[in-house]
């Protein structure tokens, strides 16, 4: 029987019946292949003056939240469909339950709601300021923000959704979207231009989204080569070595924005781990790690607890080392990569051959794949050695090591004897630190703010919070839509 097709594009003025080539990728295990045009540098430039024509034909007006809320949730009415459900599960390497569990997640982002409060912390108002504005505080000056005409995307595809939200947001300050997407990860954003395309036809011509190979192509490179000339803002979401790529060919006075790689992890105060709360503490830090299976730059990696004598960090260990059994059973892990998989048997081997596997809950999901968890408690095997495979683990150490961070639900439990020196095991993390989960009283949460914002951190919330940041959340530090316009002084003497 042939593979379904899948398309994993939106291009507004491709006609799908004149591609001369297609790349293709193969859907593992679902008899289908998503196809993408070959990108050639006339398609980039053909797509690119569409996308320049129909944002100027909308007069550069931001879009209202009202419409892309309504394109978002007709985005994730698809994607819960079949095919795309299925093969959007298997691209990310995610199991169709946690797919189902970050659409919900992200749709809050997405909703009108949260978008009108973003346009009003950015920008004081339920719409983008396209005219010049009085300074408040300088007699005779006025101010615009100015959008430009299209944005072009480099998405990674690590955690459906991202890209997405960067999409709705170039949007709503009025500039066009082309993206190149991480491989793998074209299906939903090809499902929000079409969405798009559905409900306000207009937003659906400035908006497009597709795969090319990367730069060791030589096809991919003169496409991209092609799309980067033309750029004036270039927005990157992805690994150090892809960032660097897009820096080193970005052409000089061209404005590049960079997400790159982050770490993220957790504080427990003594309090949350105390006996009457440490059931639920362990079942927010597992719900934080699993999410994305870890693969988010707001996993958690790392756990920091502050020792108590009621409450032994080992028997926090195998409380949280349940609730993530629990949930390989709710939202059951993907497949690994290869190469994810060989890098979490090399930290779990180490951890065993260091004995600090001792009190740990470990498991694995079992041989039958995602949604067959093997039990963990008395009786199971080895409840306190590594496993390979699919599966959980909770490994505990002496002192953070870095050098062991590793995603497929692998989460290291410190023992510290303070929350000052919990901020102190974080130092050799200053600047790679994104979110870290602070789980405790408020007022000493409060307490070690300042010394965590010095160490780079954007955001201080608590282990629910971690993998849902607020629409107005300022992105390793910037403003989420500031960062994509440039400001304008008229000043009228």
């Amino acid at each position: 029987m042939a593979a379904k097709t899948i398309d994993g594009f939106h291009l507004p003025g491709v006609d799908a019946r004149a591609v001369a080539e297609w790349e293709e990728l193969p859907v593992a295990g679902l008899s289908a292949v998503v196809r993408h045009p070959g990108a050639t540098p006339s398609l980039v430039a053909r797509v690119w003056e569409g996308l320049r024509d129909a944002r100027r034909a909308r007069g550069g007006i931001g879009a209202p939240p009202a419409a892309l809320a309504a394109a978002a949730a007709r985005t994730c009415e698809l994607a819960r469909g079949e095919p795309y459900r299925s093969a959007i599960a298997r691209l990310a390497r995610l199991s169709p339950p946690m797919v189902e569990h970050v659409l919900d997640g992200m749709l809050r982002g997405w909703s009108r709601e949260a978008l009108e409060d973003l346009l009003a912390a950015e920008f004081g108002g339920p719409a983008f300021p396209g005219a010049f504005a009085a300074v408040p505080g300088r007699p005779g000056v006025l101010r615009r923000a100015v959008a430009e005409d299209v944005v072009f995307h480099v998405f990674a595809a690590n955690v459906p959704g991202v890209g997405v939200t960067a999409a709705i947001r170039t949007l709503l300050v009025g500039s066009a979207v082309f993206a190149k997407v991480g491989r793998g990860g074209s299906l939903l954003p090809a499902l929000f231009g079409r969405a798009l395309a559905e409900t306000d036809p207009e937003l659906g011509a400035c908006y497009a989204s597709t795969w090319w190979p990367g730069e060791d192509s030589a096809a991919g490179a003169v496409a991209e080569a092609a799309a980067l000339e033309r750029a004036r803002l270039v927005v990157v979401y992805g690994g150090a070595a892809a960032v660097e790529a897009i820096r080193g060919r970005t052409a000089a006075g061209t404005r590049v924005v960079v997400h790159g790689p982050a770490v993220s992890v957790g504080i427990l105060l003594r309090e949350a781990v105390a006996s009457r709360a440490v059931d639920e503490t362990a079942a927010a830090a597992a719900l934080a790690v699993a999410t994305f299976d870890q693969r988010g730059c707001t996993s958690p990696v790392a756990l920091l607890v502050e020792g108590s004598a009621e409450t032994p960090v080992p028997a926090f260990g195998s409380a949280l080392a349940r609730e993530l059994h629990r949930l390989a059973l709710a939202l059951p892990p993907g497949d690994a990569e290869p190469s994810e998989a060989a890098r979490r048997r090399q930290v779990l081997e180490a951890a065993l051959i260091r004995g600090e596997t001792r009190g740990a809950g470990t498991g694995d999901a079992g041989p039958g794949g995602p949604g067959q968890a093997r039990p963990s408690g008395p009786g199971a095997r080895g409840p306190h050695e590594p496993q390979e495979g699919h599966g959980v683990a909770v490994v505990p150490s002496e002192r953070l090591r870095p050098e062991d961070f590793c995603s497929g639900r692998v989460v290291q439990v410190v023992e510290v004897p303070s929350a000052d020196k919990a901020v102190e095991a974080l130092l050799p993390l200053a600047g790679r630190l994104q979110t870290v989960g602070v789980q405790g009283p408020r007022a000493r949460v409060a307490a070690l703010a300042d010394r965590l914002a010095d160490l780079g951190v954007s955001r201080i919330t608590s282990l629910a919070g971690m993998a849902w940041p607020p629409a107005d959340w300022r992105h390793d530090g910037s403003r989420p839509l500031d960062e994509l316009v440039r400001w304008v002084d008229l000043e009228c003497g």
